[in-house]
C-alpha cells in the first residue's frame, strides 16, 4: 500500500464519484490533467482513493471540514 502526506493547508478540493475520490491539492495532479485520462488511469493517480462508496462518504465529510 502506498502512503502520501498532504498538508491540510494545501488542500484545494475533492472530487467524489461512486467508488473513488480524488484529493486536489497544490503540487498534485489536477482535474485538468484528467481530461485525456480514462477512469482506470485516474484511479492510478497517487491522490486518488479507491474504496467502497460508503467508506468514501465518511472520509469526504471529514475532509470537507478543512476546505
Amino acid at each position: 500500500m502506498r502512503q502520501m502526506t498532504i498538508k491540510m493547508s494545501a488542500l484545494t478540493g475533492l472530487i467524489f464519484f461512486a467508488d473513488y475520490m480524488v484529493i486536489c491539492a497544490s503540487g498534485l495532479p489536477s482535474p485538468n490533467d484528467f481530461k485525456i485520462s480514462s477512469i482506470a488511469e485516474i484511479k492510478q493517480y497517487p491522490n486518488c482513493i479507491v474504496v467502497k462508496e460508503q467508506k468514501l462518504e465518511e472520509l469526504y465529510q471529514y475532509l470537507t471540514g478543512f476546505i
